[in-house]
């Protein structure tokens, strides 16, 4: 989007404040007249943004997913598979899916090797 579809840019305002109306609008002109527009910044409000805590609403969103009942996560599940799969339909190829198995059967023999850990 560029400059020229800018609302303050398009308000016969900005370019009578001009002096001239017939000025020529160039990238520079328009940037001097944001800044000169633009409330100071609060400085203290800037470093209370910088420092907030930006992994929260991730942490947020994984324990409300753990709460959601079993039929909820599933339909979840099916919902990201075909939002990847119409990103990229060729997805997953055999040689991934292959690995992914692969992976699975090795975690489910680590599992049954320590089962009885733990066993009273």
């Amino acid at each position: 989007m560029g400059m020229e579809s800018h609302s303050v840019f398009r308000s016969p305002v900005f370019w009578h404040t001009t002096g001239c109306p017939s000025v020529t609008r160039t990238p520079w002109l328009e940037a001097l007249y944001c800044i000169s527009v633009m409330p100071r910044l609060d400085q203290e409000a800037l470093r209370r943004y910088a420092r907030r805590d930006w992994l929260a609403p991730a942490r947020r969103a994984r324990v409300e997913r753990a709460r959601l009942p079993i039929e909820r996560k599933v339909q979840l599940a099916i919902e990201l598979y075909e939002a990847a799969k119409a990103t990229r339909p060729g997805w997953p190829d055999e040689a991934t899916r292959r690995a992914d198995l692969d992976d699975h059967l090795r975690l489910k023999a680590m599992l049954d090797r320590a089962a009885h850990v733990g066993a009273c």
